[in-house]
């Protein structure tokens, strides 16, 4: 036969429907499953392939960061033997007396290299002739390897570590110059460098994520580490014993990197060792294999937590696409049965496929959206407060948006071009590092800063990096973001240390509220307890005036439990907190944020100018500003905006701090009697109040030692002013003001 036997394929066909599920949906969930138990098992490959490639990437990094260090600390020690070579240039033009001169010159050098103990000139017989440590000369130096070499012909050399040094108890190692004239010995210029003395300062080399570095001289001993600068001298000399892989960098004089159980650490540790073949010493660098592999662990936990809900959404929507589909099939079965019995065609479906215009109008939609995306973000790239900044792949500026022009104070065009250490050539190394390992591992990387300010404080900036990656994973630019957040955090600071002032004075008012809480409150109590009893049960059983009389009673009960209340915040007053510096900037902040909900009910714009750094009480300041902005807000014209506005100016003897606003404003017959306790302008029906808040702050203001007055007129709003003294003199010798 040509073809396949029918009855063997009809068995077939039926074996494969007995496996298969026999509904949509059901087959639907088969396909998914089919096709996302591969991808699991991709995913699984890739993670392992990202783990090993991780691996390779964080060896190549230690190994570039001890090259890194390799070649700062071979500088360092160039620097320090080319100083000593002119040290001895110079001592070789002294005229006599040279002794003398010599001291001097020593002395000098060696203050400004921190990381030199002292420098000596040394005889070519190794007699320390001078030094800038008076206490070392006349001592012996010949004894030293370097010094020998150096007599020897060497035009200088460095000695190994040694336990301790001469006149000192710590580590120390020696540099040795030779100072010739016509090839004949004059001299040695013998530098005594102390490793406790390296660190930042000398080095700057700096590790994140928990790195570190260190250096070993030539027999393995340890000179320096960054984490360990202070070493007992046992550890330091059988360190090499536990690293395996400083002593195959020491027997093969060649780079060496590996994973292994460093000294003092209980973690395995990714560690690179490199020799220094000018000076025959080696240098390490490492990091924790739980930090190295940290990303390829939170990549898996995220996509796992991606795939779950990814998975349960999928299986959803088959569900879903199954209804679309066998809905319609049902529906077109249910029509064609009655087409037999029936002329009428069957209607079209609302749910029957329609892939073609459904796409057309989603790319339309789609490039419609996409348009206005771009649009929009153009707007917010062009109006962010923060500031942003695009490098290219060489790092220089192709990019800066207004708010970072303004920030830098340099137009775009001088930015444009230029790279970081060409602007700011002091403070790029704080933030460069960060931004070539951005470029160079293609991830976003975040940094925080605190950099001086004009005003002598310290501005606080978030700095994000971000990269954009092209297909083939190429870094194709650099967006730098960077938010100012020093508003945000002193305000924070204020904030917390004005919650922890109220919090010392709730204790210390505890005992008086108490008492004022029971002996006063507790009648009172009682007196509004019974006059609601008295119209439950007799209400509508008397007349209406004994009625309207248990009404005056229930509200004359209110108002004497407000009032009560409101003398116990008139009472606190003198039992306050002690003075401080008070910055008023952030308790106009805080009284704003206190008072936004009435703010925003009443649609008040409250501005600020500058105001000063003052000394008082920081919680009755708060009150004080909380009562007269509160007032400008109640007392506000209906037919204008309420605008409230707070200005200071500086006089000779006191701040002067004002609140001016456009409401109803007061008489001058009024001035005075505003501020006195329980004195009201208007009735309870206009506006609500005990007629204590004014003389609160008339109190307060006493307490500073000023005075509070207003200026009014009716229908033209009010400005209350009041007097705050200036900080003493210390605090405003560590603020840098002469007066303000």
């Amino acid at each position: 036969m040509n073809g396949k036997d029918p009855v063997m394929a009809k068995t077939q066909i039926k074996g494969l429907a007995r496996v298969l599920p026999a509904g949509i949906r059901a087959r639907l969930f088969l396909l998914i499953t089919l096709v996302l138990l591969p991808q699991g098992l991709l995913l699984t490959w890739i993670y392992n392939d990202r783990y090993k490639m991780r691996r390779m990437e964080a060896m190549k990094t230690e190994l570039e960061v001890a090259k890194g260090v390799a070649m700062a600390f071979s500088g360092y020690v160039e620097g320090v033997w080319r100083e000593n070579h002119s040290i001895g240039e110079s001592i070789n033009m002294f005229s006599p007396p040279v002794l003398p001169k010599a001291r001097r010159l020593l002395t000098t050098t060696a203050s400004h290299h921190a990381s030199v103990r002292n420098f000596n000139w040394v005889s070519p017989q190794g007699k320390i002739l001078a030094s800038s440590q008076p206490g070392m000369e006349g001592n012996d130096l010949s004894h030293l390897p370097c010094f020998a070499k150096v007599a020897a012909g060497a035009e200088w050399s460095i000695c190994d570590l040694s336990r301790k040094g001469i006149k000192t108890v710590a580590p120390t190692f020696f540099i040795a110059t030779a100072c010739r004239v016509k090839g004949v010995l004059r001299g040695v210029i013998v530098a005594t460098i102390e490793p406790e003395r390296l660190g930042e300062l000398t080095l700057t080399q700096q590790r994140l994520d928990k790195g570190a570095y260190a250096i070993f001289d030539s027999r393995g001993f340890v000179v320096y580490h960054s984490t360990y600068q202070t070493l007992r001298w046992n550890y330091r000399t059988e360190w090499m014993k536990e690293d395996p892989i400083l002593q195959m960098a020491v027997k093969t004089k060649k780079p060496q990197v590996g994973i292994a159980v460093p000294v003092l650490r209980t973690g395995e540790w990714i560690s690179a060792r490199v020799p220094m073949q000018d000076i025959g010493w080696f240098v390490g660098a490492g990091t924790p294999v739980e930090v190295a592999f940290t990303p390829v662990r939170k990549a898996l936990y995220r996509e796992i937590g991606f795939s779950i809900p990814a998975l349960a959404l999928a299986f959803l929507l088959a569900y879903v696409v199954a209804r679309t589909i066998a809905l319609p099939l049902q529906r077109l079965e249910k029509a064609t049965r009655g087409m037999g019995d029936s002329t009428a065609e069957a209607p079209d479906d609302p749910l029957a496929p329609l892939e073609v215009s459904r796409l057309r109008r989603v790319i339309l939609e789609m490039a419609a959206h996409l348009r206005a995306e771009e649009k929009r973000f153009r707007l917010a790239l062009e109006n962010i407060p923060d500031m942003i900044v695009i490098f290219g792949q060489d790092l220089r500026i192709r990019y800066v948006n207004p708010a970072a022009v303004r920030a830098i104070g340099l137009s775009a065009s001088r930015l444009i071009g230029q790279v970081d250490e060409e602007i700011w050539p002091e403070m790029y190394t704080r933030w460069r590092p960060i931004l070539n390992k951005a470029q160079e591992t293609a991830s976003v990387q975040h940094l925080e800063l605190e950099i001086p300010a004009g005003d002598g404080g310290n501005r606080y900036l978030h700095v994000t990096y971000v990269p954009l990656v092209e297909e083939d994973g190429r870094v194709k630019e650099l967006m730098g973001i960077v938010h100012d957040y020093t508003v945000r955090k002193q305000a924070e600071d204020e904030l917390k240390r004005t919650l922890e002032e109220l919090l010392r004075s709730n204790r210390d008012l505890e005992q008086f509220a108490y008492v004022a809480s029971h002996d006063l409150q507790e009648p009172l109590r009682m007196v509004a307890s019974y006059v609601q009893l008295l119209d439950k049960r007799y209400r509508g059983q008397l007349d209406e005036n004994a009625d309207r009389y248990i009404d005056y009673a229930a509200e004359g009960a209110k108002r004497m439990q407000t009032l009560i209340e409101d003398l116990l915040s008139y009472g606190r007053i003198n039992r306050g907190e002690k003075f401080e510096e008070v910055n008023l900037n952030t308790t106009v902040m805080a009284v704003t944020t206190a008072l936004a909900a009435t703010i925003g009910e009443s649609g008040t714009t409250v501005e600020a100018d500058d105001l000063p750094v003052v000394w008082g009480d920081r919680t009755q300041l708060f009150i004080l500003f909380q009562n007269l902005i509160g007032n400008a807000i109640k007392y506000r014209r209906q037919d204008v905006k309420p605008l409230v506005r707070v200005s200071a100016r500086h006089t000779a003897e006191a701040w002067v701090v004002s609140v001016r606003d456009n409401g109803i404003g007061i008489e001058d017959q009024y001035f005075d009697r505003i501020f006195q306790i329980f004195q009201r302008l208007h009735t309870r029906d206009e506006y609500s109040g005990t007629g204590i808040g004014l003389a609160s702050c008339k109190r307060i203001v006493e307490r500073h030692g000023g005075r509070i007055w207003v200026e009014s007129a009716p229908g033209q709003g009010s400005t209350f002013s009041f007097t705050v003294p200036h900080l003493p003199e210390e605090s405003r010798r560590q603020h840098g003001t002469a007066g303000e």
